[in-house]
């Protein structure tokens, strides 16, 4: 009886699927020019508000629309020989504005019902900022604001015996390339190859995936500019696995997001944070390398006021400007990066965790941050923890929770931590800027560093605490720098 009833359940649900009513959002078969069936299809099987992902041929796609699932594997090969017939693209960009009419139809704004997972073959995608270029060309930046889609590109990052990303894909030739038709730029607006986002009808791009691609800034050497990857105000962004070439500013630049950023390599960046991560938000960065960058390798704060970006070629995309909360914090968890050669004067440094943002020193602000297992050995500065951007009369009110455990933190030619309650530059005697106010600054060096060797700027009369392994530091100061002496 049991069987009978099973059979029955399946052949209601096969008529179901071949119901008549069509999908608003579904590929154009008349464009379609498959091979008798042998095309797999992957869809979003839909039961009521719940999708699950299901292999289908093509002879059976257009019976699963009709009941109304929908394409979840879109595929990017301009070389192939089925393009723009609404699985197949010529372009990121083309695959990426379906991906967004099949969000809009169902108005999934915020999470979905299945992921998208657009596939970009191996080969060099050139595009422009420019509204005008031709429609052949990438849009920059490829703008992703609907939830959970995919982009993933050939790349194929290799990882060494430590964990970390190498920077060579682990199969020879296989690189899907995002270029670039000239220099872009990191000033007055910012320029980005990948934006994920929100737009002002409410869709957003929490759960977006960006794995497997190779970042280039059009910059010849001893030039730099713009971002390879910006987000903000998403939830659940995952950076896993790119390469991020020279003379990109910075790679990453998240704004009021959660992220995991993972297994990605960047070399000979630019004068910024080379994965700057701000909250309000939670970030996980694991097995990141960083080597060579112009200024520093990761940065995190609680806060950052809106910093202007470009929208580029996307001609009537809308992106809500950033309004500071009351009151931010951020989590961040740091493992088994490498991070080695910022060694810039001044200031070069592998990790800065900051107590205030950037143009946000009128919001209180917390953060944590947990460092595990890195590499933050050869820079100018191993672990910077200071005040950030402190401004004149403001709040200036910001609290740091760091614990440190099993990190390499040596052979950084000013010191391996600096601590200030006022900016960096201030503790060292190069700029004069205001201290943080009734502030707690409390660290767990967990055995990475002894504190006798630390640097620190720590005065009276501003109700800061410092606490060291549970030790309430005295008032004082400890700066022993140095601006002759040259990093190797």
């Amino acid at each position: 009886m049991n069987r009978i009833l099973a059979l029955s359940v399946a052949l209601a649900g096969l008529a179901a699927c071949s119901e008549a009513a069509d999908s608003p959002a579904g590929p154009d078969l008349s464009l379609s020019r498959y091979d008798g069936g042998q095309q797999s299809i992957t869809l979003c099987h839909q039961s009521g508000h719940l999708g699950r992902l299901i292999e289908v041929s093509d002879r059976a796609l257009a019976a699963h629309l009709a009941h109304g699932d929908y394409v979840a594997g879109l595929e990017v090969a301009p070389a192939s020989f089925t393009t723009d017939d609404g699985i197949h693209f010529s372009t990121v960009t083309g695959a990426l504005d379906a991906a967004r009419a099949i969000r809009v139809a169902r108005d999934e704004k915020e999470r979905a019902a299945c992921r998208i997972t657009i596939t970009v073959a191996a080969g060099t995608y050139s595009g422009s900022f420019d509204p005008g270029a031709a429609a052949s060309m990438e849009r920059f930046p490829l703008l992703v604001d609907m939830p959970d889609v995919t982009l993933r590109g050939a790349f194929d990052m290799g990882v060494d015996r430590t964990g970390r990303a190498t920077g060579e894909s682990r199969h020879a030739g296989a690189n899907t390339v995002l270029a670039p038709d000239r220099p872009i730029d990191f000033l007055p607006l910012t320029e980005t190859l990948i934006l994920v986002a929100d737009n002002p009808a409410g869709f957003r791009g929490n759960g977006a995936h960006i794995e497997g691609f190779d970042l280039q800034s059009g910059h010849e050497p001893g030039s730099e500019g713009g971002v390879g990857i910006l987000s903000l105000r998403v939830e659940g962004l995952v950076i896993e696995g790119n390469r991020f070439e020279r003379g990109l500013t910075s790679a990453t630049d998240l704004r009021a997001s959660s992220a995991r950023v993972a297994f990605n390599y960047g070399k000979g960046l630019g004068l910024n944070c080379g994965h700057c991560l701000a909250g309000p938000g939670r970030f996980v960065a694991i097995g990141n390398t960083l080597i060579d960058g112009g200024l520093g390798g990761i940065y995190v704060s609680a806060a950052v006021a809106h910093l202007p970006f470009s929208l580029g070629a996307n001609a009537g995309a809308e992106v809500d400007p950033y309004v500071l909360p009351v009151a931010a914090s951020v989590d961040a968890v740091l493992l088994n990066n490498g991070i080695r050669g910022h060694r810039r004067l001044p200031i070069g440094f592998a990790v800065r965790v900051l107590a205030l943002g950037p143009a946000s020193a009128a919001v209180p602000q917390s953060t944590r941050v947990f460092l595990g297992g890195n590499d933050l050995s050869g820079n100018t500065f191993g672990l910077i923890l200071d005040a950030g951007f402190p401004q004149g009369t403001a709040l200036r009110k910001g609290d740091l929770d760091v614990t440190l455990r099993g990190n390499t933190i040596a052979g950084n030619c000013q010191t391996d931590l600096l601590v200030a309650f006022t900016r960096h530059t201030g503790a060292l005697g190069t700029t004069t800027n205001p201290y943080l106010k009734n502030s707690t600054f409390d660290l767990r060096l967990g055995g990475d560093l002894a504190w006798a060797d630390a640097w620190y700027s720590h005065p009276d009369g501003n109700g800061n605490t410092l606490v060291v392994d549970g030790a309430t530091i005295a008032n004082g100061q400890q700066v022993a720098y140095d601006p002759t002496r040259v990093c190797p």
